[in-house]
């Protein structure tokens, strides 16, 4: 049997060839083994809020341009745009009918809006700083918006004069109220997680936060667990029981939102270098990552089928995922 060697011409469209099959394998292993199946466009200089209304059929965004966008999610379309906001809308929340979506921004307003017709039914101005975040609670009364290191909540009966919560020593990055509660979780870069009971007007409780930026809040749907996005990690807090458990490292650069499955099992991160770890909570490891965003991820969340993954992202685009 004789074996012929390769010519000198032949050289290098073999060296070519390997090359390419290197680059192919390296784009498959950043890419993930996961990709969009969708992107809405519509927003002009990102998307730094958003919020699926109760029944997982129709997200609201919130962009730099001021507009709140509310999509359909089935044919992914755009339904409405609403205006009023003249900087970027941070916070969105939605009323547990989803007839009502809430928006807050960098104007110091946070407005209702009518969902189905986008008319305008009220807003409060002339607040003091930013809003950076918003909740509403699960009966549906009450609605939280952390205004730079505080908490202003109004009753959403009568929409009266706001009450007022004290104690973060700087800007308040995300809050959430506990299902089926009237407490409320808010997270600060004052390094700090603080439980508040509304119907108390107090703090319950004062958990050590991360050191380092913080860039979001997530609670699960069952209101146990909290996770706290700051430091480079997802800290995990213990709800019932007020106590910090053991935080999350994914292998991603500056972690900066984070959603978790409607059943608990998993959580979604996403990172400013654009890449969206999927963790697998009860295993305690990554188990795929997504890679389609020009720009950091940092609103997310995942549809109640838990296999469908919502992101925005810092490109202007909303992107839906498989997840498993």
């Amino acid at each position: 049997m004789s074996i012929s060697k390769p010519s000198r011409s032949s050289t290098p469209v073999l060296a070519a060839g390997l090359l390419v099959a290197m680059i192919v394998s390296a784009w498959f292993v950043l890419r993930g083994t996961h990709d969009e199946f969708a992107t809405m466009k519509g927003h002009r200089d990102g998307v730094f809020s958003l919020a699926i209304a109760p029944g997982g059929k129709i997200v609201a965004s919130g962009g730099g341009d001021g507009t709140t966008r509310i999509w359909n999610i089935a044919n992914k379309r755009e339904k409405l745009v609403l205006k009023g906001h003249s900087g970027r809308v941070l916070g969105l929340a939605w009323s547990p009918d989803a007839e009502t979506i809430v928006s807050g921004g960098l104007d110091k307003s946070v407005r209702l809006w009518n969902a189905s017709t986008g008319t305008e039914i009220a807003k409060f101005e002339n607040l003091p700083n930013a809003v950076h975040s918003l909740a509403i609670s699960s009966d549906g009364t009450t609605l939280a918006a952390a205004v730079e290191n505080e908490v202003f909540y109004w009753n959403l009966r009568n929409l009266r004069e706001p009450h007022l919560l004290y104690g973060h020593q700087r800007v308040i990055s995300g809050l959430a109220f506990v299902p089926g509660k009237l407490e409320l979780v808010t997270f600060a870069n004052d390094k700090s997680v603080r439980i508040w009971d509304l119907t108390r007007k107090k703090q319950v409780a004062n958990m050590p936060g991360p050191v380092g930026h913080c860039y979001g809040l997530a609670m699960s749907a069952d209101g146990k667990t909290v996770a706290c996005v700051g430091g480079g990690r997802i800290h995990l807090y213990d709800i019932e029981n007020r106590k910090a458990l053991t935080p999350i490292e994914p292998n991603a650069h500056i972690l900066c939102g984070a959603a978790f499955s409607p059943d608990g099992q998993i959580l979604a991160i996403g990172s400013q270098d654009k890449v969206i770890v999927i963790w697998d909570l009860k295993r305690q490891k990554e188990i795929s990552r997504l890679n389609g965003h020009d720009y950091a991820v940092g609103q997310m969340a995942i549809l109640p089928d838990n296999l469908t993954l919502i992101t925005a992202s810092h490109d202007s685009t909303i992107k839906l995922w498989k997840v498993r």
